[in-house]
């Protein structure tokens, strides 16, 4: 059986449809972890990216006493100038832009004296929520970073960030990578030949849904290796007291058993309904449920979302032993799947007009 799972590999890492599906995949990877690449930063682009993509929190720093209060004066003046604020309400703000330019006042003293100026106070307080931080320079930035994240970088929030993002778009590109790997046969009219093969029911299902699984497995842990290693080094490079954090752990605890119960899931769908039409919706159903946030978060709290084949990091992490039993259930039922389907195949070569098809 060994021969028949190598050879099923070699096969469909040969296929143009695998690899363009891998291919997407990558790009929609390479989309997500832009930062990879810009963390820690090294000039004001890698900053402007972090600003783009969302990862403001480390680009940003307290702005000095003088910076807002010159920022606050011309956000006043900008804004009686475009006639935000009117005439009659301008000569209010004067002696306040003029207490802004004083070096020798504080900014918080000067809305305590305008407190009970409805009008001034409000577009003061306006100015401080916008102006009381400034984007900072690299070594600034890097300093957040290193605050931030200790001696581990990045690595940590990106492994939660690439486990929940990966599961969510692999348990997508499951249906149709074991789809036309299930019905390859049946559309080559080989199914014929492959049932009078002297091997086992269980040998051909076996080896042909480790032929799918461990490279489609394989794939998505070297991608989320690759880009560790991208921070690792990056990170090594910049901090002397950097702490590596492997990447095989969590894609072996959170991305494995997703990925082996949903793939023998959909196999055992597609050999007990044979219609591809009609095992799409249940499965993109499920799927689509799974993949929402707190969907199984009812009145008893965590229990449900031990009923959560994906399981999330982007939010609240569920406690060490709803984590073990949630994995431990879906890699038995993945097996139970798994030999159901070997089960049905059985009776499917005795009664060759049970064929499946799109």
């Amino acid at each position: 059986m060994l021969k028949l799972v190598k050879f099923e590999c070699k096969k469909q890492i040969t296929d143009y449809m695998f690899i363009i599906i891998l291919a997407l995949c990558t790009v929609f990877a390479v989309s997500q972890f832009r930062e990879v690449v810009h963390l820690p930063v090294e000039n004001e682009d890698d900053i402007k990216v972090l600003y783009e993509i969302g990862e403001r929190d480390y680009i940003f720093v307290p702005a000095t006493e003088h910076e807002l209060k010159d920022s606050t004066a011309q956000y006043l003046k900008q804004h009686i100038f475009d006639g935000d604020i009117s005439k009659e309400n301008a000569e209010e703000f004067e002696p306040v832009i003029e207490m802004l330019k004083d070096e020798n006042a504080a900014f918080d003293d000067i809305c305590a004296g305008v407190q009970d100026n409805e009008k001034v106070y409000t577009w003061l307080m306006a100015g401080k929520n916008q102006f009381s931080k400034r984007a900072g320079n690299v070594e600034e930035v890097n300093e957040n970073i290193r605050e931030a994240l200790g001696k581990k970088g990045y690595s940590p929030e990106f492994i939660r960030k690439y486990v929940t993002y990966m599961q969510a778009i692999a348990v997508f590109l499951i249906f149709p990578l074991f789809l036309m790997l299930i019905i390859r046969d049946y559309q080559c009219g080989m199914y014929e030949i492959v049932y009078a093969q002297p091997f086992s029911s269980t040998g051909y299902i076996i080896s042909r849904f480790c032929g799918m699984f461990l490279p489609f497995s394989a794939y998505l842990y070297l991608l989320g290796q690759v880009f560790n290693s991208i921070i690792a080094f990056r990170f090594c490079r910049s901090n002397a007291g950097f702490s590596y954090t492997p990447f095989i752990l969590s894609f072996c605890v959170y991305i494995l058993p997703t990925i082996f119960f949903l793939s023998s899931l959909i196999m055992f769908l597609m050999l007990l309904i044979r219609k591809a039409v009609a095992v799409f919706p249940i499965y993109i159903f499920y799927v689509n449920f799974c993949t929402t946030p707190k969907a199984f978060v009812g009145p008893s709290g965590y229990f449900f979302v031990g009923m959560n084949p994906v399981m999330r990091l982007d939010g609240d992490i569920p406690s060490t032993g709803v984590i073990v039993f949630n994995r431990v259930l879906f890699l038995v039922l993945g097996v139970v799947f798994l030999k159901l389907s070997c089960v049905i195949y059985e009776k499917t070569r005795q009664d060759l007009k049970r064929v499946i098809a799109l």
